[in-house]
């Protein structure tokens, strides 16, 4: 049953990184043309600053989610009605208490964006607007029940119909004239419609309970126990995931904002197809480790982890030869960073997105503690080196610092980690990914050489890439797989043509 509903939120998760980067492949031009440069690099700030408001529920929601996987893989419908009613009661909590410290920092966000072409009333106004996105944290637990369920086919509704209002809202409202208020407006409202749907589907599952002081401390004492680790784990994380647009913003401009968002847009929507298998599987992930049976568990780390990288392989590693064209035709040429930044964003999400991984299994069986030190060591490296680099290199100096960090520090950690608490061997683990690894070198060796593809009009592109896949493909069957998995595809594939 696990299983099935994994392979639909997989299936539902693809679904919705297809429409959006359907969407934002053909309105994101035209978005950038109405606004102009320095508007929607503004924008990208405003958005990446205002990410860091989900650490206001200090790592509350990552917690509730694994104790509720626990008590759902129990069937104990009191005892989760009770632990969701806690949080419930918990969030609205936490929105006053985000609402306060917006209206507190939001003056910080004119000293962050770095243009005289906008005026400091204008910024502001629009920043201002985003504090009603933070109403979603009254439903937050809605949305935390449908993935501790594995029902997160549910989230990707949520999420294609947010991707719809908000590009069609931000492309009226940039053709209209309203500018950088538009923008904002447009991610307010789409940003609030997926929390409806969750609630509408929560309620009718969830029986309703009273839940009495004693009740509710015990409720929240036992989350605390895994509150501080994925509170720090995630307040580093966020540090380092969302400090690239301000660090270019801050030294930079705006306008190396929006150049730097677009030269890797299509990467890093790519970065979700791979990324979606472990936000898919984590949950089974979890049921299995806590039935008991962990050689199973290490069994399924190897095999997704091999999955993950051959997902990359496949939707992330190919888009180094096209990247060039695909801007030129996209927007324009003067939006390119380069093959340089273009091949380290790719090998950064290329680890990123199985570390991403790795994470997850360290969640859901309560050992994120074990991670702190490696995030706090990698968010002072991360920044240190990002802001450096970023004086010498412009904006390739952001994703240098993330490769640093990734290489020395956060890649290796893990594997340590993976040893010391579920036992399996970093010699196994690198030997299972090995190939990959070496595939994914040997082709940014190649983006450096220059061997990319260069077309000029969209047919030329989307034949170019469908060729560009049915190779990759290949290369990926013969070299990127064992026996096992060979075999397991093409029954499959088999399967699929007999029906």
């Amino acid at each position: 049953m696990r299983s099935h509903a994994s392979v639909k939120n997989f299936i539902a998760s693809n679904a919705r990184v297809g429409i959006g980067a359907i969407l934002s492949i053909l309105l994101t031009p035209l978005i950038v043309k109405y606004v102009g440069d320095v508007e929607y690099g503004t924008f990208r700030v405003f958005i990446d600053v205002f990410s860091y408001f989900s650490l206001v529920d200090i790592g509350i929601y990552s917690s509730f989610i694994v104790v509720l996987n626990q008590k759902l893989a129990l069937n104990n419908s009191s005892s989760t009605s009770r632990t969701f009613y806690v949080a419930k009661r918990f969030y609205k909590r936490v929105f006053s208490v985000a609402l306060i410290i917006f209206f507190i920092t939001s003056p910080l966000i004119i000293y962050l964006v770095k243009t005289e072409e906008l005026s400091q009333s204008n910024i502001y106004i629009s920043y201002l607007i985003l504090f009603f996105s933070l109403f979603n944290l009254l439903f937050k637990v809605h949305q935390g029940f449908l993935e501790a369920n594995n029902e997160s086919s549910y989230i990707s509704v949520g999420g294609i119909i947010q991707n719809l209002v908000f590009s069609l809202g931000s492309l009226a409202f940039s053709y209209y004239g309203f500018g950088l208020i538009g923008l904002s407006t447009s991610f307010v409202i789409s940003s609030l419609l997926p929390y409806l749907i969750y609630f509408l589907k929560v309620r009718k599952v969830i029986s309703k309970v009273k839940v009495t002081k004693d009740e509710y401390k015990e409720e929240v004492k036992n989350v605390n126990k895994l509150t501080r680790a994925n509170f720090l784990v995630h307040l580093t994380g966020k540090f380092s995931l969302y400090s690239d647009t301000l660090i270019i913003s801050f030294i930079l401009s705006p306008v190396s904002v929006t150049y730097y968002f677009i030269s890797s847009r299509i990467i890093t929507l790519a970065a979700t197809l791979p990324g979606a298998i472990s936000s898919s599987s984590w949950a089974a992930m979890g049921e299995i480790y806590h039935s008991g049976d962990h050689v199973k568990f290490n069994e399924y780390v190897l095999k997704i982890s091999r999955l993950i990288l051959v997902s990359s392989l496949l939707f992330i590693a190919p888009l180094g030869f096209i990247s060039r064209s695909f801007v030129n035709i996209w927007i324009g040429q003067k939006y390119y960073l380069g093959e340089f930044f273009v091949s380290i964003v790719i090998f950064n999400l290329f680890v990123q997105v199985l570390m991403n991984f790795w994470g997850w299994c360290l969640s859901t069986t309560h050992h994120l503690d074990r991670a702190i030190k490696m995030q706090y060591i990698g968010l002072v490296v991360n920044l240190t080196s990002s802001i450096v680099f970023t004086f010498y290199f412009d904006e390739v100096g952001p994703v240098l610092g993330t490769l640093l960090t990734n290489i020395f520090i956060n890649f290796p950690w893990l594997i340590y980690l993976m040893k010391v608490i579920y036992g399996i061997s970093p010699f196994v683990l690198l030997r299972s990914i090995f190939q990959h690894f070496f595939i994914m070198i040997f082709l940014i060796y190649l983006y450096l050489k220059g061997q990319i593809i260069e077309v000029s009009i969209w047919g030329e592109l989307i034949g170019s890439s469908l060729l560009l896949g049915v190779v990759f493909l290949i290369v990926v069957y013969l070299v990127g797989m064992n026996r096992t998995e060979k075999k397991f595809y093409l029954d499959l594939v088999k399967r699929l043509i007999r029906r």
